[in-house]
């Protein structure tokens, strides 16, 4: 099996550990340079990457015409097709979606519930005792907790995306 190593550290990712999987991008762009894996760790230390990466996603997914709201490094789009609300958070590096279908679930969500995304329980979103949301990623092996909005902030943009509808 083929070692994946981070792209910045030069170190191998462990099974478990968190990472984040760059988007090819034109050689123009100013991110072109990032391929491949990297950990989550290791592009958190340069809030650049997050913000063009925001930048980026942003004006594409506006110039197809989708339904699509930037907060901060936090991308909130909806999958018309598939009427899933899907997160990009750039400042975590995570990207999860919600099925409308689950909205009141999420909204109800208590602490330490947990969340399954979808029918294969791949990815989960749970809470602590005060509202930090976590994402779980099962093909990865890992848990990122998603420090750029609580479960408050994710029912306010759950909403705000909505009403662009």
């Amino acid at each position: 099996m083929k070692k994946e190593v981070c792209g910045l550290c030069n170190n191998e990712i462990i099974i478990g550990e968190p990472r984040f999987s760059f988007p090819i991008l034109p050689e123009w762009h100013c991110l072109s340079e990032y391929k491949g894996d990297y950990h989550i760790s290791c592009l958190k230390r340069n809030s650049e990457i997050s913000s063009n990466l925001a930048h980026t996603y942003y004006h594409y997914y506006k110039d197809r015409g989708e339904i699509v709201k930037r907060e901060s490094n936090v991308i909130i789009r909806i999958e018309l097709d598939t009427q899933n609300i899907v997160f990009h958070s750039f400042d975590d590096f995570v990207r999860f979606y919600i099925p409308q279908r689950l909205i009141c679930s999420v909204e109800n969500m208590k602490d330490y519930d947990k969340l399954w995304l979808d029918i294969y329980k791949v990815k989960s979103i749970s809470l602590d005792d005060i509202s930090n949301l976590f994402l779980y990623d099962r093909i990865g092996g890992f848990t990122v907790k998603i420090e750029a909005f609580n479960h408050q902030g994710l029912i306010k943009m759950i909403n705000e995306i909505l009403m662009l509808k």
